[in-house]
């Protein structure tokens, strides 16, 4: 299927084969992607979508409703995130998300672009940062994460996991950290940090 007008969704939408998406879609009800989904119009999710097969994000996609991800999310449009999202599975990201609901990551996420976070994420899973991640919101970790990009921290970040930084940080707001954390790049701190367990290497 390729669409190219408009299609919104007010009742049960299940997507089994392979859908390119070049117009308009708007979700209110309830949405399953199956099987393979490129996005590169301009999709609006208010209700419920669940993701098991594999989506390309290229458009713009506007987030209010409850999206789960199972499967594989590759991103290089622009994603804003206003609802609440879980993501089990794997998702790459390239280009912009701005994030100001709650996210959930229990599965693999890799961030190459840029990431603007206002809400309330937990992070269980694996988090490899490499691109710019500006972190305003409350930020729980109990996963692992390897950070090697720039991330400025204006928030709140509570570390419960394990941490490996390599790229550049700087702290303006609340950081505390209980897990692991070992640090070879660079740390500029203004705000308030808390440390149980830094391990500081130099390579």
């Amino acid at each position: 299927m390729t669409q190219y007008g408009t299609i919104t969704n007010y009742g049960t939408m299940s997507q089994h084969g392979t859908m390119t998406q070049y117009g308009t879609m708007t979700q209110y009800d309830t949405m399953t992607q199956y099987d393979t989904m490129t996005q590169h119009g301009t999709m609006t999710q208010h209700g419920t979508m669940t993701q098991h097969g594999t989506m390309t994000q290229h458009g713009t996609m506007t987030q209010h409703g409850t999206m789960t991800q199972h499967g594989t999310m590759t991103q290089h449009g622009t994603m804003t995130q206003h609802g609440t999202m879980t993501q089990h599975g794997t998702m790459t990201q390239y280009d912009t998300i701005t994030q100001y609901g709650t996210m959930t990551q229990h599965g693999t996420m890799t961030q190459h672009g840029t990431m603007t976070q206002y809400g309330t994420m937990t992070q269980y899973g694996t988090m490899t940062q490499y691109g710019t991640m500006t972190q305003h919101g409350t930020m729980t970790q109990y996963g692992t994460v390897t950070q090697h990009g720039t991330m400025t921290q204006y928030g709140t970040v509570t570390q419960h996991g394990t941490m490996t930084q390599h790229g550049t940080v700087t702290q303006y707001g609340t950081m505390t950290q209980h897990g692991t954390m070992t640090q070879h790049g660079t740390v500029t701190q203004y705000g308030t940090m808390t440390m149980n367990g830094l391990k500081h290497e130099t390579t």
